[in-house]
């Protein structure tokens, strides 16, 4: 119940402030922040899967499930020693590594969102509940975001920087290393054409590929035999965003910078929806993408004064039911497994 409150709150909450710019008044966006921070932050960690392993990492230098340990990638390691030397209590760790992976999220609605306010409703359908307990894959995401702002500068060398820094936390973050050089390739209808022509043939073969690749490693091995299989009502979201958001931009969907960004994050997700059936190890690379729908949706809605008034019935509808279905997703993922046990807080244990 309380994460609906929650939900509720901020929805109406943002509704409510959205009239005001962003560049008259902060004030509203930094209170959103602060209490989806301190909702987060303040979270018993026992409550969440994977949780009681980071906290058993933390505090003994291995995880109490699985035999993962040797797999934990060299930043996530380096960051638990230098809290160590600060402090050995766990709940300060997550409470300051929630700020951590928050924080950039926020920044880069604010740079670059033409509706933060949307944007943050946005993010908390698609991304905010698995910063409950999925720690090195979002800290690997939230150095993911910087990366993408260097990126978006075209400061190239900041770019990869980052982007080692985000593999470092966890390997799974490689994957954005591709978005670098398809942002280099020339606007032009052919080149285009190939980028749509490789996402296709990518798409039907990627479960080959990852057969492959996981099969060089004993513990990554494991997500093949992943019982995950995206529904036909995902699918069917993906692929409307993606129809969506080209016949809402039209041409400026391929032009330089953010709208090129947007669409190929956009393609890459859907890539990871129609080819990861099975191998949940490719579902949960999305994660690095989903800035693309955070972004995009208030890009398209912006946008839409230039069409007709028919094309902005199309445009308007199209994102309103978009929004429907992220938001059914968002309390089907919440009233899944991963929140069984509830909401509790550390400061009453």
């Amino acid at each position: 119940m309380p994460y609906f409150v929650l939900i509720v709150c901020v929805v109406l909450y943002s509704i409510v402030v959205s009239r005001v710019p962003l560049s008259k008044n902060k004030l509203p966006f930094l209170l959103i922040f602060s209490v989806l921070f301190t909702f987060c932050a303040l979270r018993d960690p026992s409550c969440y899967r994977d949780m009681p392993n980071y906290e058993a990492y933390f505090l003994h230098g291995y995880f109490i499930v699985g035999d993962a340990t040797e797999n934990v990638n060299v930043g996530y390691d380096f960051l638990n020693k230098i809290f160590k030397i600060f402090t050995d209590d766990f709940y300060v760790f997550s409470f300051v590594i929630t700020f951590v992976i928050l924080v950039p999220h926020f920044t880069f609605i604010r740079k670059y969102s033409s509706s933060p306010y949307l944007s943050i409703v946005i993010f908390i359908f698609v991304a905010y509940f698995s910063c409950f307990f999925l720690l090195r894959q979002y800290l690997a995401v939230a150095a993911s975001l910087i990366a993408f702002t260097y990126l978006l500068k075209k400061k190239h060398l900041w770019f990869l920087v980052w982007a080692i820094i985000a593999a470092s936390m966890h390997t799974s973050a490689l994957v954005i290393i591709p978005v670098y050089y398809i942002c280099l390739i020339p606007k032009k209808k052919l080149y285009l054409i190939i980028i749509f022509a490789a996402a296709i043939v990518l798409t039907a073969s990627l479960q080959i590929v990852a057969s492959q690749f996981f099969a060089f490693s004993e513990y990554y091995s494991r997500y093949l035999n992943s019982d995950y299989e995206a529904t036909p009502i995902r699918l069917f979201m993906k692929a409307f965003f993606l129809f969506l958001y080209l016949f809402a931009m039209r041409k400026d969907a391929y032009r330089d910078g953010m709208p090129f960004f947007v669409l190929i994050c956009i393609i890459i997700e859907n890539m990871l929806y129609f080819g990861s059936s099975g191998i949940d190890g490719i579902y949960r690379l999305k994660s690095y993408f989903e800035v693309g729908e955070v972004i995009g949706i208030p890009m398209m809605l912006q946008v839409m004064r230039k069409r007709t008034r028919n094309q902005r019935f199309i445009i308007k509808s199209g994102v309103s039911i978009y929004m429907l279905l992220l938001a059914m997703s968002c309390v089907s993922f919440i009233i899944s497994g991963c929140f069984d046990g509830g909401y509790r807080t550390f400061l009453f244990k």
